[in-house]
């Protein structure tokens, strides 16, 4: 147990509602990027055009689900850590949260291909945005990636080619890495949990350059820049909890400076999830009033239920887009007015059966850890890489 100056408000109230947003942005993203990736370069710029080309872009709330990962992470671990407790608590938590339902989403993937593929419309090999592969086409190392979420890196070493039957899978396997280091962390140096994420921060970044200059297979791994749109939670965490009060200038110098290094390296999910934790840092002082915003329900609503949105959403969501499209509904206008619409509350309800009938059970009793981990957080990942 450590002792040190308790944190102030651990929780950041609006989170759901911020999940339920970068989750939205995913559907949205997923629904209409076929129409995209269709619809010729128009000669005249048009207000559905500009649009649908934003619908391109709502990719990058996968770099907001991280920033919130990080900072709910890093309020588990100052709870854990602040008390006696079994650290295999840790990863026995994060491992009941995250994969009993993604094993069941892998199963249910696969039944709505074969339903799809065999009996209703042909459903796409690869998606617009990512590729998904048949199930029965993977061999034995391939199905040992999926099923402990390392495919993401596992084919640069042996295998043959990395294959997801979840493609949006390769945020998981990001997420498990930083669950990892950050259950290290609390076992091998509790007392400095921050300084132990800033030097793992020094060396990711050392590791990234080096990787990068000769070519080493690092694609996949924490430190190919993923770890710093984590971090950037846990700076957002520190801030609140333990800056200054009214005076959040460490914070923002330190999201600055990554701001730097992401335009320096061009790296526009790293722009993104820093970008988002300044937000969340100017956000703060009135966040208990956004969290009770009725007229925000319906987002916090999606971000309850943003892990079965994430793990469902992309057979449903491209799905009714090949179902309309095959229908006549096509165009920039008709994708925007029709199809993201169908393709949301399609996805919204799928989710809302899931949540119900398989996440829910496997949300974490609470306990003392509860305060400042609600609601107990995997996803939050999200979706598809930009």
């Amino acid at each position: 147990m450590v002792n040190s100056p308790k944190p102030r408000r651990p929780r950041y109230l609006s989170l759901d509602m911020m999940r339920g947003i970068a989750c939205l942005f995913i559907v949205i993203h997923h629904t209409a990027d076929s129409e995209y990736k269709r619809a010729p370069v128009a000669s005249e710029l048009s207000v559905s055009s500009v649009l649908l080309s934003a619908t391109h872009w709502m990719s990058l709330g996968v770099p907001m689900f991280f920033v919130i990962s990080g900072y709910c992470i890093a309020a588990t671990s100052d709870s854990i850590r602040r008390r006696p407790t079994d650290h295999v608590q840790f990863f026995r938590r994060r491992f009941r949260r995250i994969y009993p339902p993604y094993y069941f989403a892998i199963a249910f993937q696969s039944a709505i291909m074969l339903l799809f593929n065999n009996y209703m419309f042909p459903y796409p090999k690869t998606g617009a945005s990512s590729p998904y592969w048949d199930p029965t086409t993977l061999n034995v190392w391939q199905w040992l990636g999926n099923l402990t979420l390392t495919e993401n890196w596992r084919w640069q070493f042996f295998g043959g080619p990395g294959r997801l039957v979840l493609g949006q899978a390769w945020t998981l396997c990001n997420e498990e890495q930083f669950y990892i280091i950050m259950g290290l962390i609390l076992i091998f140096s509790p007392r400095s949990m921050f300084r132990a994420s800033a030097l793992v921060t020094v060396f990711s970044i050392a590791v990234y350059h080096v990787g990068v200059r000769y070519r080493l297979p690092i694609h996949g791994f924490f430190f190919d820049i993923g770890w710093l749109m984590f971090v950037a939670g846990v700076v957002v965490y520190h801030q609140v909890n333990y800056g200054p009060v009214g005076r959040p200038w460490a914070g923002y110098g330190l999201l600055l400076l990554g701001l730097a290094y992401a335009f320096g390296i061009g790296r526009v999910d790293l722009i993104a999830s820093l970008s988002f934790a300044m937000i969340l840092l100017a956000l703060n002082p009135w966040d208990a009033r956004i969290a009770t915003s009725s007229w925000l329900r319906p987002f916090t609503f999606c971000g309850t239920i943003c892990y079965s949105l994430y793990l469902t959403h992309v057979p449903i969501a491209m799905w009714a887009d090949q179902v309309l499209y095959h229908y006549g509904v096509r165009g920039a206008v008709p994708t925007l007015c029709v199809t993201v619409p169908v393709g949301i509350a399609c996805s919204v309800f799928v989710a809302w059966l899931f949540y119900l009938l398989v996440e829910r059970k496997f949300i974490n009793a609470p306990n003392t850890l509860r305060s400042a981990e609600s609601p107990d957080t995997a996803v939050v990942s999200g979706p598809i890489r930009p």
